[in-house]
């Protein structure tokens, strides 16, 4: 099951308010223990230029980052630009706080299948609009 599978099948299941389906899609032998606490989840902790990168070498053609302020991205007026703003700016004020509440190692234990960035971008590539 890939990333996005297990991402949606969690999605659907929070939404519906079936927890016990959300729990279903981690260790079982663990998910007990995570009753009524909060985890991040994440496949890595990248820089935009990291990311760029990653890019750059999956696609074949050069990738450049163009970091932009919060303030700019809330204001570019895309739907969800003001949400995504919000997040980059929490990411850049509180990076401590925002990777150390996604942890790796534990993320990983939980599901197995989590891909990294560059997993992903392998699995992925073909499917990224070059035009």
């Amino acid at each position: 099951m890939s990333n996005m599978d297990v991402v949606n099948k969690i999605y659907a299941a929070f939404a519906g308010g079936n927890i016990p389906a959300v729990l279903e899609l981690f260790d079982p032998a663990r998910a007990k223990e995570f009753i009524g606490k909060t985890t991040g989840v994440a496949g890595g902790h990248l820089t935009g230029t990291q990311m760029a990168a990653s890019l750059t070498a999956a696609l074949g053609q050069e990738v450049r980052y163009n970091s932009i302020t919060p303030e700019q991205c809330r204001a570019s007026g895309f739907p969800g630009a003001e949400d995504l703003g919000n997040m980059f700016q929490f990411k850049r004020d509180f990076e401590e706080t925002y990777c150390g509440a996604r942890n790796l190692d534990l993320a990983r234990a939980l599901n197995p299948s989590l891909q990294t960035f560059e997993a992903w971008l392998e699995q992925s590539k073909n499917r990224i609009p070059l035009d």
